[in-house]
């Protein structure tokens, strides 16, 4: 287990663009996201600037600037792509009451959305993780700009190849995090915020935030 904090971008980036590399020479991987505040920030550009032409040749910078670009990639080399987010439930917790937040979040799971991935809302979600072949990143950071930019954070990296057991641990929690927003069927605001998000009821969703602003 490593322990980085401070400037996590480039950490992320490189979790990020070595499974792209091995979701294209394995031919199959998923890629879970979770954290309960979401936004399309930059990953770090100088990282893909080292080896990674060599291990994604036909990849442009362009198609791994953003998660959202990682997403639609990931999706496009034929991998499946999860995302967990927390709801916006005014009685859950934590509360998304940013109505800027909310839009920004609101436009990159709609991206997601239309490149195949699964959005997934939870209840009471305050976890941060990152899954792909071989590495689960956790802490504190939310996948946004201030959590990977500004704030003081802490993420963890478990490497298989350095704790098997550490990592189908960490693995595992992430999973189960996955399996319960799962379970909470579809989404269909305004009645019900939490569970599958479908590219249908976008939408709609927009409409009760935009309401509740």
């Amino acid at each position: 287990m490593s322990a980085i904090d401070g400037f996590l971008a480039p950490v992320v980036t490189e979790v990020l663009l070595t499974g792209l590399a091995r979701l294209r020479t394995e031919g199959k991987a998923h890629l879970y996201l979770g954290s309960p505040w979401l936004s399309n920030f930059p990953l770090f550009p100088g990282v893909f600037a080292g080896s990674f032409p060599w291990l994604l040749p036909d990849t442009e910078p362009s198609e791994v600037a953003t998660i959202a670009d990682v997403v639609a990639t990931w999706r496009g080399f034929g991998g499946e792509v999860t995302v967990v987010v927390q709801n916006y439930g005014q009685s859950d917790w934590p509360k998304k009451d940013s109505p800027d937040s909310n839009r920004q979040e609101l436009g990159l799971l709609g991206r997601c959305l239309a490149v195949g991935a699964d959005v997934l809302f939870a209840k009471n979600f305050h976890s941060k993780f990152i899954v792909c072949p071989g590495v689960v990143v956790s802490g504190s950071a939310n996948m946004t700009y201030s959590g990977y930019y500004r704030n003081a954070e802490v993420l963890h990296v478990h490497r298989a190849g350095a704790s098997a057991a550490d990592h189908e641990t960490e693995r595992l929690a992430c999973l189960n995090h996955v399996a319960s927003a799962s379970g909470l069927g579809l989404c269909d605001p305004p009645g019900r915020l939490a569970g599958r998000l479908t590219a249908e009821r976008v939408d709609v969703l927009r409409q009760f935030i935009a309401g509740t602003a």
